[in-house]
């Protein structure tokens, strides 16, 4: 478990280390990916995982069963946090908030509380507090633990595009 604790500060430091991009930036890279992504899904039958060079179990068939069998592997959950966040500074795709709210409630239950408050504290600051049910999760996470990340981002009005 300590190893894995230290992926867990290293992801930590990362997110609160690294600036945020902004909503135009986001856009600018995914325009700049779009079409090689595409093309690798439509013309060489790739999945969107094996397309965007990471997270290579998205789309396959067994998705669904491997994710299941990592929800309580912290590490193997940091991995995946990782390559969310390789993908969303190089190509401005978005950060799905799942696999880091696995990561905060894997922590809660091995009762590793400091870690989890820092890291979500961290996650705030590149969130853009997107309406949906798990950014409503970690939004009361973070409430319950009285976190509120430092130099808060300014969240989308209700309805915004990102």
């Amino acid at each position: 478990m300590q190893s894995e604790l230290e992926a867990v500060e290293l992801l930590t430091n990362r997110l609160t280390s690294t600036p945020r991009q902004s909503l135009k930036e986001s856009r600018a890279l995914r325009e700049k990916h779009r079409k090689r992504i595409f093309d690798a899904m439509t013309n060489d039958g790739k999945t969107y995982g094996e397309a965007i060079g990471g997270l290579e179990f998205l789309g396959k068939q067994d998705t669904p069963a491997y994710l299941k069998s990592i929800q309580n592997d912290l590490g193997r959950q940091v991995e995946i946090c990782n390559e969310v966040l390789d993908q969303y500074f190089q190509m401005g795709e978005p950060m799905y908030p799942g696999y880091f709210f696995r990561v905060a409630v894997i922590l809660r239950k091995h009762k590793a509380f400091e870690h989890e408050k820092e890291f979500i504290r961290a996650y705030a600051l590149h969130s853009y507090g997107a309406d949906n049910t798990t950014e409503k999760k970690m939004s009361a996470r973070a409430d319950k633990l009285g976190v509120a990340p430092v130099n808060p981002p300014q969240f989308l009005k209700a309805g915004s595009a990102i």
